[in-house]
């Protein structure tokens, strides 16, 4: 998904984290939200010594395991001197399970225990960014939560005006609640303070197109076939474009193909595109597979990842619907009774957004 990004380094740290975003094995992935600063020292500039709690609750974090690095966190604080991170990384744990309200109290508490300047402006950009992420799991988002991230944001730039990522954030909330021209507005000033990287590079789409701060723009991948053609998804822009992403190695993959191939005739005629990206590393029995199920649709094999990365799949087989416009409209996971229908709702519903006017 393209949007702003929910980066996991909330924690100013001795170790860095790798990024978690995205979707965790059978939900459907997270929409676009403000990123965090990766950081590995603590506000002074100085390497923090990690205690081995808090190096078991981040290495479970860095691998997924929100829940039990929760628990991890708090055992770290019962038994070490409580912190600043260990509170953030506490409330970075329940946020990215749901636990909203206690991501909250922990970044509260963060507040309270961080030192002034950069790392106290750490804490009220983790809680806006918490703030954020709650109110984006409602449709339409959470007026109330947003504007409460948006004085969060503001609070952190208060507290250190140089803490470039905070205003990209406050940018993206703004443009969020539906004040495109304040978001913008925030968005050119840090890209004045020289920012470079993805949060760069997504400000200037958002600032291009605010839309896609609000909507689930599909990412900018390019496919190479297994007849060796090679084109961008930038390009099927007017068509309706189902990625189906699936395995050799996959029983559920093979039970959802026969209703892709129904899939395939009915639309024939129409403007959709169908595309399986196979995750095999195997490229033989990839092939292999594709001809004993005569699978003669489009197929693209993503050996190396990159595509199911960016899309941020992990259960296969999933099927996304992607619109005209490149907004993705549907997330299909796993395969059940209700594939079918599903999928064949998912595609009329995108064919009937062809016929009318874009939004603004």
């Amino acid at each position: 998904m393209t949007g702003p990004r929910v980066v996991t380094a909330w924690i100013a740290c001795a170790l860095v984290l790798s990024s978690c975003s995205g979707s965790v094995a059978g939900t459907t992935p997270q929409k676009a939200g403000p990123a965090t600063p990766p950081a590995s020292k603590s506000a002074q500039g100085q390497d923090q010594p990690l205690s081995p709690g808090m190096q078991s609750a981040l290495l479970l974090m860095q691998f997924g395991r929100f829940q039990e690095a929760a628990e991890a966190f708090k055992k770290a604080l019962q038994h070490d001197k409580p912190t600043a991170m260990a509170y953030l990384g506490l409330a970075q744990s329940y946020e990215r399970f749901g636990a909203f309200d206690d991501a909250l109290q922990a970044c509260d508490r963060a507040i309270d225990l961080a030192a002034p300047g950069r790392e106290k402006a750490n804490a009220r950009n983790a809680k806006g960014l918490a703030l954020y992420t709650r109110a984006s799991q409602k449709q339409p988002p959470n007026a109330d939560d947003l504007a409460a991230a948006e004085r969060e944001f503001r609070a952190a730039l208060e507290l250190d005006p140089t803490y470039a990522i905070a205003r990209f954030n406050l940018g993206v909330a703004l443009i969020k609640a539906g004040n495109d021209p304040a978001g913008v507005g925030a968005l050119r000033e840090y890209l004045a303070s020289g920012a470079k990287g993805e949060p760069a590079a997504e400000a200037a789409k958002f600032i291009e197109n605010p839309r896609r701060v609000r909507e689930q723009f599909a990412p900018e991948v390019t496919f190479v076939t297994l007849a060796g053609r090679r084109f961008d998804l930038a390009s099927l822009k007017g068509r309706v474009v189902v990625l189906d992403f699936w395995a050799s190695w996959c029983g559920p993959c093979h039970d959802t193909i026969p209703f892709l191939r129904v899939l395939e005739q009915r639309y024939a005629d129409q403007r959709v595109t169908l595309i399986s990206v196979s995750v095999d590393t195997d490229r033989a029995a990839w092939q292999s597979a594709v001809k004993q199920e005569k699978m003669t649709w489009t197929q693209v094999m993503d050996g190396d990842g990159r595509i199911s990365n960016e899309f941020r799949v992990r259960p296969i087989p999933t099927a996304v619907v992607i619109d005209g416009e490149g907004i993705i409209r549907k997330w299909i996971l796993g395969f059940s009774d209700s594939y079918g229908a599903t999928l064949d709702a998912s595609v009329r519903d995108a064919l009937k957004r062809l016929a009318a006017p874009p939004a603004r």
